[in-house]
């Protein structure tokens, strides 16, 4: 190559790293900046603003240090921030830059201007190396690249939002979280959530323990696995080197029960810090890759003489296959208080044939504002068998559907009295959710909801022998994904009774073929 070819390859981060900079390697060599596999990975897929979900050990911080230094060096104005959780990390961290400069074999012009900072004359950039908490990130408010390395473990989180203005807007820039977990219900693990479910600008990136090359054993002989091993060997296709490391790493932790926090196979067992998952992982993950995207988004709406679906994708309804005239439908109802930022409202709607989720309202009402909108529900999926727990609220919002007439609401059989509905206990709780993580694992009920997916991720056995969410997170989907397998179960021996059509019933007269935008069925009656 020419020089000015050369000159132009030196401005690719990855170019530059591995032909400039050093690294030492776990033998304590020094070593040429080799990516290893997750690096590689990573840069390869990287974007202006990621959150990246690791184990131990894995090396991006050694890579992004790298990349910004390499920013730093090459264009003009860089101003490169790197906040660590701790004062020690932090020290740590500056000392790498320093190697990286020191080996450097393309020199420039660098000072030292403090214990956190150097700055690069040519190019009018400066790298700032701090600790989060402390009163300065940088110097002034304004930034080009920013990273917050084990932001799990800040004591206070309000730097990310305070680096994420300090942003230079129009100016390409670059915002990296990256973290082990420190478990659920945390600030990170809301963060990482969002950006799993496209809620947020963040671009979820997630590397397991046996994606790192170092984590095996050479040469190791078969032995006798556990039953968790072989579903690990089965679901990842580990081979006998990463499953001798996985158990000889696990023998000798001091606390074993971290292992999956540290060393995560899976984003969802990183969070698990405080218990055991009750569903299968396997399972969810089944569910999730097979999952029907949804149709429509928005909001189920009375309009006077129909009922319509208004498009918004930040709505509470989702729709995954709208009413067939032919189906019977099931619709489970929870209700909260209606309180922003408490337990949701929830109504699941399953077909009763096929054990598919339909559809699924997910949002704050009160006891009556819901019941209003699980009868505008059950009456668009041909008035469905509404099924609701008699506790409070439940039993609110079970009262004003019959007090309006609905005609299709569910009696527990096995109960007296004249209530509707069911009544929660520890004891038919248990029952119910045995039956969904039944019906999870051998698939016979198709789950759609990427909500009650994520709520079984973080729905755990805990310490005092009850199955609930763990802290900070929810589990309202979680009871009526599984109240309705124990419906289903039950529906499904009963022999069908033939039902009048949705039209015959309703009195509808379907107005607009409907598509991607909504749709709108006429009634009078709801």
């Amino acid at each position: 190559m020419t020089d000015a070819e050369i000159a132009q390859k030196l401005l690719e981060p990855r170019y530059f790293i591995e032909r400039s900079f050093s690294i030492v390697d776990q033998s304590s060599r020094e070593v040429p900046f080799l990516l290893n596999p997750l690096q590689s990975d990573y840069h390869a897929n990287r974007t202006e603003k990621d959150i990246i979900l690791k184990p131990r050990k894995a090396g991006f911080s050694s890579f992004i240090l790298a990349e910004f230094l390499h920013a730093c060096m090459t264009r003009m104005n860089t101003r490169a921030v790197v906040l660590s959780h701790e004062e020690g990390a932090t020290k740590r961290l500056f000392r790498r830059v320093k190697a990286y400069l020191d080996s450097a074999r393309l020199k420039v012009r660098v000072s030292k201007e403090s214990e956190s900072e150097y700055q690069f004359p040519d190019t009018k950039s400066w790298f700032y190396i701090g600790t989060a908490g402390s009163k300065s990130f940088g110097r002034g408010d304004d930034i080009t690249h920013g990273h917050l390395s084990e932001s799990a473990h800040y004591d206070n989180r309000d730097v990310v939002t305070n680096i994420q203005e300090a942003l230079i807007k129009g100016a390409p820039t670059r915002l990296i979280q990256e973290s082990t977990a420190k478990g659920a219900g945390t600030k990170f693990h809301e963060a990482w959530l969002k950006a799993i479910n496209g809620t947020s600008n963040w671009r979820p990136h997630f590397y397991g323990w046996h994606q790192d090359p170092m984590n095996r054993i050479p040469g190791s002989k078969p032995f006798l696995l556990t039953d968790e091993e072989r579903g690990l060997r089965d679901a990842l296709t580990l081979d006998w080197d990463q499953l001798a490391w996985r158990r000889d790493k696990i023998a000798n932790m001091e606390d074993p029960s971290l292992f999956p926090q540290e060393y995560p196979a899976t984003w969802e067992e990183a969070f698990l810090a405080a218990g055991g998952m009750v569903f299968d992982w396997t399972a969810i993950k089944r569910h999730d890759d097979d999952r029907r995207e949804a149709k429509w988004t928005g909001h189920i709406l009375d309009k006077g003489g129909s009922i319509a679906i208004e498009p918004d994708k930040r709505g509470p309804l989702t729709v995954y296959l709208t009413p067939s005239p032919k189906a019977r439908y099931l619709l489970v109802a929870d209700s909260s208080q209606g309180i922003q930022g408490k337990d949701y409202s929830v109504a699941d709607v399953y077909d009763i044939k096929t054990w598919e989720q339909v559809a699924q309202w997910r949002g704050y009402a009160d006891p009556l504002a819901f019941s209003g909108i699980c009868m505008r529900l059950g009456a668009y999926y041909g008035w469905a068998l509404i099924a609701g727990e008699n506790n409070y609220p439940g039993n609110a919002v079970l009262q004003a559907i019959a007090e309006a007439g609905y005609p299709n609401i569910w009696d527990e059989p096995e109960e007296s009295g004249d209530e509707l509905g069911w009544k929660t206990t520890e004891k038919s709780k248990s029952q119910f959710i045995a039956d969904g993580r039944e019906c999870l694992r051998d698939g016979s009920a198709k789950v759609n909801s990427v909500a009650t997916l994520n709520e079984m991720r973080t729905f755990v056995l805990h310490d005092n022998g009850k199955m609930a969410a763990q802290q900070g997170c929810h589990d309202d989907t979680i009871i009526t994904y599984s109240k309705a397998t124990n419906l289903l179960k039950r529906l499904h021996i009963e022999p069908e009774t033939r039902r009048e059509s949705f039209r015959e019933i309703m009195g509808f007269r379907k107005v607009g073929r409907g598509g991607a935008a909504g749709g709108v069925y006429s009634t009078g009656v709801v």
